[in-house]
């Protein structure tokens, strides 16, 4: 909602604002302390999950009972692509030691930075390369994300990889989707969309494509 610089000071407040089939959805208001304007709004669904030190059950009605009030920006629903073929090979490593979290799982930043790095190779593939980014100044930014958790985390050592594709490009708006999958077993295990804008980077605002990027881009949209 709001562009933030280095050096600005930020606050996150957090606190359960839904409860949907079982799932705990937890709403995080990221603002700045200078002005107090709210920047980023975060919806978290928590899905219902074994704890190995039980009381799950109990757990969730405490936090129902918690409940926040709370305005949702709302979701538009995402179709899947339709030409799935299109998708472009945009990553492959193994998850780091350091990459897990207290359950020996990816932790969220895992998955995060690697659908940003995804991001650089779609821009690339239809022309906006990091050298028409520095010589034009221009850039991308991301205004909404959604990441979905389709399987069990991987643990440290196992091999990744990465596919992705443009589902929309308009005069200076890009829609794209991310997916990765395990290396061995093929098992899909998240998917990221990503919404943005191409970016003047001296003006700090969004602008227009230039029309034989935006033909390219056009070109490779998966839907």
């Amino acid at each position: 909602q709001k562009e933030l610089r280095a050096g600005d000071g930020i606050a996150i407040q957090s606190g359960v604002i839904a409860e949907e089939e079982g799932a705990i959805v937890i709403g995080h208001a990221l603002a700045s302390t200078g002005d107090g304007e709210v920047a980023t709004l975060v919806e978290h669904h928590l899905a219902p999950r074994d704890l190995p030190y039980g009381g799950s059950g109990e757990m969730r009605r405490a936090l129902a009972g918690a409940m926040v009030p709370w305005i949702s920006p709302g979701f538009a629903a995402i179709a899947e692509p339709s030409h799935a073929e299109r998708m472009i090979a945009s990553g492959s490593d193994r998850v780091k030691a350091w990459e897990v979290d207290e359950r020996g799982e990816l932790a969220l930043s895992g998955y995060v930075h690697r659908f940003a790095h995804a991001c650089l190779h779609v821009c690339g593939a239809f022309g906006m390369t990091p050298a028409y980014m520095r010589d034009q100044r221009r850039g991308f930014s991301t205004f909404e994300t959604r990441l979905h958790l389709l399987a069990p985390p991987p643990g440290a050592g196992e091999g990744l990889v990465l596919r992705s594709g443009l589902t929309g490009a308009g005069t200076s708006s890009l829609r794209m989707v991310h997916e990765m999958r395990h290396a061995k077993s093929g098992e899909r295990l998240a998917l990221f969309h990503q919404s943005g804008v191409h970016f003047d980077m001296a003006a700090r605002r969004s602008a227009p494509l230039p029309p034989g990027l935006r033909e390219k881009a056009q070109a490779l949209v998966l839907t």
